[in-house]
């Protein structure tokens, strides 16, 4: 899909949907950076949904996170990023001529060190396997 595809990019109302896994999950909120927050309903054993109006807030990237509570009392939360523009517009980020120009480093919070050389961490091409 083109990045400056509408599709990319969050605008107007949508619906969010959440998978839970699990016994006995009595309850779904999803809570959104600017201190939205909302019930989910129940659609199926696994899934909730509820709807969200993104043009309540700024455009720019937000924090959706998801909160799953068990009749135990424990709590399972997931987050997620949603770039929201109400135009539709995302403008493919600049590339620079080499690969080692565009590498994106460390991303701490989705456990990538910014270490890893190639495909296989060792900087080597994918081995090939031939089976005769």
């Amino acid at each position: 899909m083109n990045s400056a595809h509408p599709a990319q990019v969050v605008r107007g109302a949508i619906q969010v949907r959440a998978r839970t896994w699990g016994e006995e999950v009595k309850s779904v909120s999803l809570t959104i950076g600017t201190g939205w927050e909302e019930q989910m309903t129940r659609s199926t054993d696994t899934l909730w949904l509820c709807e969200w109006d993104s043009t309540r807030v700024p455009d720019g990237l937000h924090v959706l996170a998801v909160r799953a509570q068990h009749r135990g009392g424990e709590c399972a939360d997931d987050k997620i990023l949603a770039l929201v523009k109400q135009d539709g517009v995302y403008p493919s980020a600049d590339r620079k001529p080499g690969d080692h120009e565009n590498a994106l480093g460390a991303w701490l919070g989705k456990h990538i060190l910014g270490t890893q050389l190639g495909p296989n961490k060792n900087g080597r091409a994918w081995p090939s396997r031939r089976r005769g």
